[in-house]
């Protein structure tokens, strides 16, 4: 089955292209960041596991109170459902998700949040 892609946009600083379907567990994903995404605050999914490549650029992941990771070309990172991150720099990634990304268990939080 070939799957279509469908372009979306998080905001200024993050842009992509998924690929998915309702018959399929996973999906995959291009995403351009420019700056920092989110712009402010953190990112949160609360049931998905994201496997990230770097496919160009470079730039990094912050995990809240933990630590950050300077990512190149090459480079492959888990973020694991729960944890808080922003992403940073002139980035290209390549994300799975397992199961499928959800917008509906997807969240921003402002920097004061738990």
């Amino acid at each position: 089955m070939k799957v279509e892609g469908q372009q979306f946009k998080n905001s200024d600083t993050c842009e992509g292209t998924v690929f998915s379907s309702e018959n399929i567990p996973h999906d995959i994903a291009t995403i351009k960041i420019t700056g920092r995404y989110p712009e402010s605050g953190w990112a949160i999914n609360e049931t998905v596991h994201e496997l990230v490549l770097v496919s160009e650029g470079s730039g990094g992941l912050e995990f809240k109170g933990a630590d950050s990771h300077e990512l190149k070309v090459g480079d492959v990172i888990y973020v694991e459902p729960g944890k808080r991150f922003a992403w940073n720099g002139e980035i290209t990634i390549v994300m799975t998700c397992s199961p499928a990304f959800s917008s509906n268990q997807y969240k921003l939080e402002d920097e004061n949040e738990v």
